[in-house]
């Protein structure tokens, strides 16, 4: 078949793009990032090159940019090209230069094409590559994931050269005459992946010739019995989601035979990988408030959930000193207003649990809003006696990751409000008040 009608087949069949969609093509200056280059150019589609200069070979790395921007020109396309400082960015963020460079790039990618109206980022990884992936993984270490390979669109990245193996590409480049760079570093054997691609997938190939072909094909099946599986766990709504939290109920997981399985399938989405879930599952048995992280995301065993919620939380405050007829940020998300009204005989209080009206004459000014702490105690509103702080959350039964969250609100060293919760008795509005002195929390 016609390389460019198959690429053009392949796109179409895979809805891996509309043809009027505007591509930003990464392009190295290699082989394969100028075979797609020429095959885009080929199918009359819109797009812009890309290029980015790590300077992690020297004259090299200068040599490549300067082929890329020739490459633009003489297609006739948009050239955006930026040089990195790997090196130190590694050092800084303790990675490989390998992840530092893949980071750096897919970053600066992101902002070219949201910064110029694109509509995807096109990379040149091809069959091999996905081969040299699904064995990199199975090296490490993986599940259903990792054998799935490349995907061939994740998020706003697309693959679109996933039906070429890179023998049809290097027989496209010489049909076309393409011109291209070497990049000296592929020969090396010092990275993992150079392995893989100079010593392993020879061998491999002597076994069978068609073993590239198998990876896909193992690779395709992997990812569709990956969306069976999680459509059949999304049918059983397995995942109530209660503003930015989400809540795993545990009896239902413990319905599953293989619970750890239904986890991974439930959690991959947040972060948590597969060693994490089979740690989390050895909690389903033991008391809760066991925690559990991603970059974004924690997870707790709470009673009869996993709860999962985003790590960007309010975080601790300062002390802040609250006067009347006052507005106060607390935080982002936080805001704290005061006044003070006459008390009327047919004055109604707020059963708004982010609303306290208290008894203004009783109160010593400034008071202080902070977080709450471990020995802190208060006369619950209706009660006689006092109560400590962390024995009150355990009886209205809060959430173990919001606890950290409360607020109280004190008149010199009273605590006078559990803020969103309830006032002190000792400081509630009588019959005999004069003065009101009101508070509300909300957030933005």
């Amino acid at each position: 078949m016609n390389q460019v009608i198959q690429f053009l087949d392949f796109v179409d069949t895979n809805k891996i793009f509309a043809f009027n969609q505007k591509t930003l093509l990464a392009v190295s200056g290699g082989l394969d990032s100028v075979a797609m280059v020429h095959l885009y150019k080929m199918a009359d589609l819109n797009f812009s090159i890309a290029h980015c200069n790590f300077g992690l070979r020297g004259e090299e790395s200068e040599e490549d940019e300067s082929f890329c921007r020739n490459l633009a020109e003489h297609y006739d396309v948009s050239f955006f090209t930026i040089k990195f400082n790997t090196l130190e960015y590694s050092q800084i963020n303790r990675l490989s230069i390998q992840t530092a460079a893949r980071e750096l790039r897919y970053k600066w990618l992101e902002e070219i094409r949201h910064k110029h109206n694109l509509e995807f980022i096109a990379t040149a990884h091809h069959l091999d590559d996905n081969a040299e992936t699904m064995l990199f993984n199975m090296a490490r270490g993986t599940g259903y994931t990792g054998l799935s390979g490349i995907p061939l669109v994740n998020n706003k990245v697309i693959r679109p050269l996933m039906c070429f193996q890179k023998n049809d590409l290097v027989q496209f480049a010489e049909k076309h005459n393409l011109e291209y760079r070497e990049d000296s570093s592929n020969a090396k054997t010092d990275y993992t992946r150079n392995k893989i691609r100079h010593q392993v997938i020879p061998h491999l190939k002597e076994i069978n010739p068609a073993v590239i072909k198998n990876f896909a094909s193992l690779s395709h099946i992997v990812k569709k019995s990956d969306e069976l599986l999680n459509f059949l766990i999304d049918k059983e709504e397995l995942i109530i989601e209660k503003g930015n939290e989400y809540h795993i109920p545990i009896k239902k997981i413990n319905n599953y035979p293989d619970r750890e399985t239904v986890l991974f399938h439930l959690l991959k989405r947040f972060g948590f990988t597969a060693a994490q879930t089979k740690m989390i599952k050895s909690t389903i048995k033991s008391h809760s408030g066991k925690y559990h992280e991603t970059d974004n995301y924690k997870l707790i065993r709470d009673r009869d959930y996993f709860m999962i919620f985003p790590k960007q939380g309010r975080g601790i405050i300062d002390e802040v000193l609250i006067d009347v007829g006052q507005s106060y940020k607390i935080s982002d998300n936080l805001f704290f207003e005061t006044d003070i009204i006459d008390f009327l005989p047919d004055y109604e209080i707020s059963k708004e649990n982010n609303h306290v009206a208290l008894d203004y004459e009783m109160l010593t000014f400034p008071l202080t809003l902070r977080q709450w702490r471990q020995g802190d105690a208060f006369q619950p509103f209706g009660m006689d006696g006092t109560k400590k702080i962390s024995d009150f959350l355990i009886d209205i039964k809060m959430p173990l990751h919001k606890k950290d969250e409360v607020l109280v609100l004190l008149s010199g060293d009273d605590i006078v409000w559990v803020v969103n919760h309830r006032p002190d008795n000792r400081y509630s509005i009588t019959p005999q008040t004069n003065k009101i002195f009101l508070a509300k929390a909300f957030s933005a």
